[in-house]
C-alpha cells in the first residue's frame, strides 16, 4: 500500500481529497434529519465520479485496497 501512495502524483493527490471531500458530504446529506433529496443526489454522483476517475487512473492502488477491504471483512472488521 505504501509504495503505491508514494506513486501518485499531485494530480491523483487532489483526485483522493475529491473522494474524501465528496464522502464527508455525501454521508452528511444521507444523515441529515431533515434531508434534501436533490444535495444527496449531487452529492453522491459526485462521488461515484470521483471514485470511476480515480480507479481508472490508479488501477493497482485500488486493486491493492480492495485486497485489504476484502481481508478486512472476512475476518469481520
Amino acid at each position: 500500500l505504501e509504495s503505491e501512495l508514494h506513486t501518485l502524483s499531485s494530480k491523483q493527490e487532489e483526485d483522493a481529497n475529491s473522494i474524501a471531500g465528496f464522502t464527508k458530504v455525501a454521508a452528511h446529506e444521507s444523515l441529515r434529519q431533515d434531508q434534501d433529496s436533490e444535495l444527496k443526489k449531487v452529492s453522491q454522483k459526485g462521488l461515484q465520479s470521483s471514485i470511476r476517475k480515480f480507479e481508472t487512473s490508479n488501477p493497482g492502488l485500488v486493486k491493492v485496497i480492495n485486497r485489504i477491504s476484502n481481508v478486512l471483512s472476512s475476518i469481520g472488521v
